[in-house]
């Protein structure tokens, strides 16, 4: 996800050093653009080619699947609407922005993907850990699509994962709104003001990083409380990471026993903070772990729906290939 992230950031940040330097080499004089010249009106041969660009930008938004910011679009079909001047700046800005808006819809798309797929692998995962180690819920209930989705976009302290992406692609925005102008007041080359924006972008790029890891962990941790309530589990532990990188909290949370019911990102559960390593594993008392752990072999059921013994050593990527449905909307792993 992360190699992914830089990807996109990357070519983000050359599509807008493109743009500057086409500007530039449209406007420039001998000491560069001044801010004067930059706010002087297009005229009517630019607007008319500054309108068809805004047209192919809304075309653009809706030809894709990106997930892009519905206050841009509304924003484009204002534009698009629009009789009044409209500067070179302000031109430029706008061709800035459809990059920003473009990056930043390619990320969300790829959040909400990963996302659904490791709460669904978190969810399995947990399930198998519990038929593997106390052979408990030989069938359980499958996670359609509509499961999936509900999951992902679910708030938690108040915001979404998609929150938080525009919140981010806005600090940029307002970030970039004041280099370019500012650098053309400086009288910067467009390579200073392309350095400037560089910056703005890798901060922006860490963010993106952090978050992704914040909500993994999140999404993650929301797959295993699935699977605590699938497998009638009713308390959990917090497990922490415990080296030099682990926080004050996390250290004083590790080992904190809570009921199911209790379950809250962000209070009764990870993550704790941005960039958390800490995640949860089913309590039980001593006595019932002895009552339910396994010999070598553990019990599941065949197609027919009959008890048999598995080994108690198989590996989750087999076990995962035998989940057959059943018709009741649950699981079962056939052999």
């Amino acid at each position: 996800m992360n190699a992914d992230l830089s990807k996109l950031y990357r070519e983000a940040q050359k599509a807008i050093q493109c743009e500057l330097e086409v500007f530039y080499g449209r406007y420039a004089r001998d000491v560069g653009v001044s801010l004067e010249d930059a706010r002087k009106a297009l005229n009517k041969s630019e607007l008319k080619s500054y309108l068809e660009q805004t047209q192919e930008y809304y075309e653009a938004i809706k030809a894709t699947g990106y997930a892009f910011d519905p206050a841009y679009r509304q924003k484009l079909h204002r534009q698009l609407s629009l009789k009044s001047a409209v500067s070179r700046l302000e031109a430029l800005q706008a061709d800035v922005q459809f990059q920003i808006e473009k990056l930043y819809a390619q990320e969300q798309d790829a959040f909400r993907i990963g996302l659904g797929t490791v709460y669904e692998e978190s969810y399995l995962r947990t399930m198998f850990d519990f038929n593997q180690a106390f052979g408990m819920a030989s069938s359980f209930s499958s996670l359609n699509t509509k499961m999936i989705e509900s999951a992902v976009s679910t708030k938690w302290l108040g915001e979404s994962y998609s929150d938080r992406i525009w919140a981010n692609k806005d600090r940029l925005t307002l970030n970039l709104e004041r280099i370019i102008p500012q650098g053309m007041a400086l009288g910067q080359s467009p390579r200073i003001i392309g350095k400037n924006i560089s910056d703005a972008m890798q901060t922006s790029e860490y963010n993106g990083v952090r978050l992704a890891r914040t909500e993994f962990n999140k999404i993650a941790g929301d797959g295993r409380l699935k699977g605590y309530i699938a497998a009638g589990i009713e308390e959990y532990k917090i497990d922490a990471v415990l080296d030099h990188k682990t926080s004050e909290i996390c250290e004083e949370m590790h080992g904190k026993i809570f009921k199911v019911s209790e379950y809250q990102p962000g209070v009764t559960a990870n993550p704790f903070h941005p960039n958390c390593r800490t995640g949860t594993r089913p309590y039980l008392p001593k006595d019932e772990i002895d009552a339910l752990y396994p010999r070598a072999v553990r019990l599941a059921t065949d197609e027919n729906g009959k008890v048999i013994e598995i080994p108690a050593d198989l590996s989750f990527s087999r076990w995962r290939k035998g989940l057959t449905p059943l018709d009741n909307g649950k699981v079962r792993y056939v052999p």
